[in-house]
């Protein structure tokens, strides 16, 4: 059985006591889960999209499901593959005990899926 999952990240800077005005990046991407056992899933991240913003944002950035002035960011090929490769995660007492990534990962990558899978839990 795979549970399809939407999942989107903002990360936006400004100063809501002066304006409105939020400059960042948002990433929207769906994600697979397909559970191996009891206490293992694979997480398999795909079709991942993202957008650079720097524009006024009425009511705030939390309160909106889709920022104003988005500007897609053509993501290079080998990073898509990068970011769209499996994520074994074990679990221990319902809480993540370890993460395992495909082994010929540069470092960077796999600090990035382990931060990012972390806070998907």
């Amino acid at each position: 059985m795979t549970y399809t999952y939407e999942a989107r990240g903002r990360l936006l800077a400004g100063i809501s006591e002066i304006n409105t005005q939020y400059a960042g990046m948002e990433i929207k991407y769906t994600v697979d889960l397909v559970p191996i056992g009891p206490d293992r899933l694979i997480l398999k991240p795909y079709n991942i999209k993202v957008a650079e913003v720097n524009e006024e944002q009425d009511g705030g950035w939390r309160d909106v499901p889709e920022l104003k002035g988005e500007t897609p960011v053509a993501i290079p090929l080998k990073l898509q593959e990068y970011l769209e490769s499996s994520v074994e995660v074990k679990f221990e007492k319902g809480v993540v005990a370890s993460i395992k990534v495909q082994g010929d990962l540069p470092n960077w990558v796999v600090n990035m899926k382990k931060v990012r899978n972390l806070i998907e839990f």
